[in-house]
């Protein structure tokens, strides 16, 4: 065991599972830091397990030798006569193929932000003579805010020279975003990497690699024959683009410019303006069907600000008292949601009303630990919903779910949730609308404000599929 295991820890849900094994979420029991371990089973050993168990040590050489903003950080190792395990940072953002799968292609702005990071954790792995062999979607990991890092380097090996003339000889990787000489297993290097990076471009802009319509044998073949991939970019995709795909998907290995060349790349420099032109362009062409008015209420240090925060920024963050009234601002498609963050204090519940009037839908904020905090809802901001659209929903939320010290029941919270809602309504969620969270997950934050906004259209009488495409258009925007 390395001297950074955790010495005690209890393991959690299930992350994923795959070629090495399964991932599973796991909590420091001394103190609360959450890590991934990935865990490989030794109790029947065959030459298929061999293989998961040389490749799980091969990630645990090359990772306790690098750190690096871009890099997943290896925590430690551990391996007993049942499993083979290793320790890595968590990344509560999950992979960019589970935000696609969930929430479809980037934008061409995004994929370039990505980009950029993936070529900088590639720049800083080839310095150190290490190729990475399987960049592709499912192997960029986000943090809570968007960064990009790159995991999964049991299929990595590092270069024993620069200037090895067989170099690496052995078939690794995921085919769709193979190079070409990866699959002759002609020898290869670094550049291979930067033939992957181009596949998961398009991967990013389309949801698919190059040549993803064909059988896994079929697409190797075409990798190899073809003088150009095959894929299909959306329309109005740039010229920018289009010419670092150019340069990505050099067949000749060697006139592929390097990731620190790339990184110079237009499509990479010029990504704030592209934003910019983009944010521009949505503007012009969408028409408000309407601006919808969400107010959320609660005492001070209920942890309502932080909610918002998480929900809108999707980071976590101290966030201080609201002063007066903070307004978030979302686009879901063609409706504009805003939401107000208004003052927590009893001295200033008239101020509060004025944010109250009108409101499309109302977010009612409690700290579990804190049954003042609840009891303050009843008697301080209740008497303000008489202010908000007739029949709007009002959800309720507990917050700080992580403290022990319990003062309110999830009963309670739910009790008070359907007090405060129509018979109608509530027939019409078809759920109690109350939410707990933590301050250190983000669990249903983002289910939350997905109810709060499909059942603020639906009062005006929206269509179910239209709240749902607004959803995907917004949600992981970077």
């Amino acid at each position: 065991t390395t001297t950074e295991t955790p010495k005690q820890y209890t393991i959690g849900r299930l992350l994923g599972s795959g070629g090495y094994g399964r991932v599973y979420l796991c909590c420091d029991s001394s103190t609360s830091i959450l890590f991934a371990m990935k865990q490989v089973d030794l109790g029947n050993l065959n030459s298929h397990i061999s293989k998961e168990v040389q490749a799980l040590i091969n990630e645990v050489q090359i990772l306790r030798k690098i750190q690096h903003e871009r890099i997943v950080q290896y925590l430690g190792c551990q391996e007993n006569k049942e499993s083979l395990s290793i320790f890595l940072e968590y990344m509560p953002g999950g992979s960019l193929l589970n935000h696609m799968q969930q929430f479809g292609p980037l934008t061409e702005a995004v994929a370039g932000n990505c980009t950029k990071q993936i070529l900088e954790g590639l720049v800083f792995l080839h310095k150190n003579n290490i190729v990475h062999r399987d960049i592709k979607a499912a192997n960029i990991l986000r943090d809570t805010v968007g960064n990009i890092k790159l995991t999964d380097f049991g299929v990595s090996r590092q270069l024993l020279s620069i200037s090895c003339a067989s170099g690496l000889n052995t078939t690794i990787g995921s085919p769709y975003w193979m190079a070409p000489e990866v699959i002759k297993e002609a020898g290869y290097g670094q550049n291979a990497d930067l033939w992957s990076v181009g596949c998961t471009v398009v991967e990013m802009l389309t949801t698919k690699p190059p040549f993803y319509h064909l059988e896994p044998c079929a697409a190797i073949y075409k990798i190899v024959t073809c003088k150009y991939p095959d894929y299909e970019l959306p329309a109005g995709t740039s010229d920018i683009v289009k010419n670092f795909l150019n340069t990505a998907f050099q067949l000749n290995s060697s006139k592929r410019k390097s990731a620190s060349e790339l990184l110079h790349h237009s499509f990479i420099t010029d990504n704030s303006v592209r934003e910019s032109r983009e944010v521009n362009m949505a503007q012009s062409k969408n028409n408000f069907k309407r601006i919808l008015k969400v107010v959320a209420l609660g005492s001070v240090y209920s942890g309502k600000s932080c909610l918002i925060h998480r929900y809108v920024h999707r980071e976590f963050k101290i966030v201080y008292s609201t002063i007066g009234a903070n307004l978030s601002r979302v686009m879901l498609g063609n409706d504009q949601f805003d939401i107000w963050d208004t003052n927590g204090l009893a001295e200033f519940v008239q101020i509060t009303s004025q944010f109250c009037k009108d409101a499309g839908a109302a977010i009612l904020v409690f700290a579990l630990n804190s049954r003042k905090s609840f009891d303050l809802l009843k008697e301080t901001f209740e008497p303000l919903l008489k202010f908000t659209a007739t029949n709007s929903p009002k959800v309720v939320v507990g917050t700080k779910l992580d403290d022990p010290k319990r003062e309110v029941s999830k009963e309670d919270g739910e009790e008070y949730a359907r007090q405060l809602n129509t018979p109608e309504n509530l027939e019409r969620m078809s759920q109690v609308p109350y939410f707990e969270t933590s301050s250190l997950r983000n669990e249903n934050v983002k289910e939350m404000f997905e109810f709060v906004f499909k059942h603020c259209l639906l009062e005006r009488k929206t269509e179910p599929e239209t709240w749902k495409t607004s959803l995907k258009n917004f949600f992981f925007r970077s």
